[in-house]
């Protein structure tokens, strides 16, 4: 059975999930947990987003993977009730099939753990929410383009 500091391994995150759910002490301790994105649905379910780079670095994987399983512990609950995810809230290599960085690869629970670009927005937003905020971009940039380009300084 892996352990959280298994160097170089990802980890099994529903079973780690399970792990801190079991590990109920008579003993109360304060802690305090900040996600980056929090969302509570219609049918009760929370879900908690810790939203970093596409491209996170060994420290920023076990710090979130932390706070993650805080939230877990001070909830007491887990999946479906409560889910935690380290977001990518773009994909710089296309697709997740795609997706090789190292860092996150060797220390995050890809399958289970991480939600990457369209899988992120559509559980924010609904199915197709990606790609409505890929058209807005675009729309904003063929509109307003230039103007930034010239405001930062950049007009040749």
């Amino acid at each position: 059975m892996r352990t959280l500091i298994d160097e170089g391994h990802a980890i099994d995150y529903p079973e780690v999930v399970q792990r801190v759910l079991k590990a109920n002490s008579r003993e109360e301790i304060t802690i305090r947990t900040i996600t980056d994105v929090y969302l509570k649905t219609s049918k009760d379910e929370e879900y908690y987003f810790e939203i970093k780079s596409p491209k996170p670095n060994k420290g920023q994987g076990i710090e979130v993977t932390d706070r993650l399983l805080r939230t877990h512990a001070l909830r007491k609950q887990g999946p479906p009730k409560v889910r935690t995810f380290f977001a990518m809230a773009y994909n710089p290599y296309g697709s997740r099939k795609n997706y090789t960085h190292s860092f996150a690869v060797q220390h995050l629970d890809m399958k289970h753990q991480v939600v990457i670009e369209d899988e992120f927005w559509d559980i924010v937003g609904g199915p197709g929410t990606f790609k409505a905020l890929l058209e807005i971009y675009a729309e904003v940039g063929r509109e307003k383009g230039r103007q930034i380009i010239d405001r930062l300084g950049y007009a040749f």
